[in-house]
């Protein structure tokens, strides 16, 4: 392959110019590089129990899931502009954090775990899927935020024990859920 072509997955490096490229706030890369470090720790977690996914993607979605997040559609754009640079692979992750195919939700893919990472940090903090939608829940994007919030509900009882489970949904009022 000629040097002058990305390689199909940017590395950490890669990520980091990619937004400063963009003008990506340091507060969102700083959420990046947790949402990061928290799918770094579902990878863990699922390489345990015999699941291998594309750990090096997975991180790079992570990074870069919100690259966009100052624009309009922010999933959308920063699938578009990473696309533009190569990494096809890359933008699915991104183009999809925010809401997954219905078809995908509930079984173990880069983009579910990118997904569900970013379900479990707000801003830098870890937080548990209650504090993370409970504004949501209460506003106009209601709707959105309980299929959000049972896609991710059913990852993390997938994660924790094996199977998914039926749970409420949190009450409104609290955190701020952001993307």
């Amino acid at each position: 392959m000629p040097e002058d072509l990305p390689s199909p997955v940017p590395d950490e490096h890669s990520c980091r110019a990619l937004m400063e490229e963009y003008g990506t706030p340091a507060p969102v890369i700083s959420h990046g590089a947790a949402v990061a470090e928290a799918a770094g720790e579902i990878c863990g977690r699922l390489r345990r129990q015999g699941i291998r996914l594309n750990e090096e993607l997975i991180l790079a979605g992570a990074r870069l899931h919100d690259i966009a997040k100052t624009e309009p559609r922010h999933a959308r754009t920063g699938a578009i502009w990473l696309t533009e640079h190569g990494y096809v692979s890359a933008a699915a992750l991104v183009g999809n954090h925010m809401r997954l195919d219905p078809e995908a939700a509930g079984r173990w893919h880069e983009s579910s775990v990118v997904f569900l990472a970013d379900k479990l940090v707000q801003g830098t903090a870890r937080v548990s899927l209650e504090e993370r939608f409970s504004a949501a829940m209460g506003g106009d994007k209601r709707p959105y935020a309980e299929i959000r919030y049972r896609q991710a509900k059913t990852l993390l009882d997938m994660l924790e024990n094996g199977e998914p489970s039926e749970t409420p949904l949190p009450k409104s009022g609290g955190a701020h859920t952001g993307g």
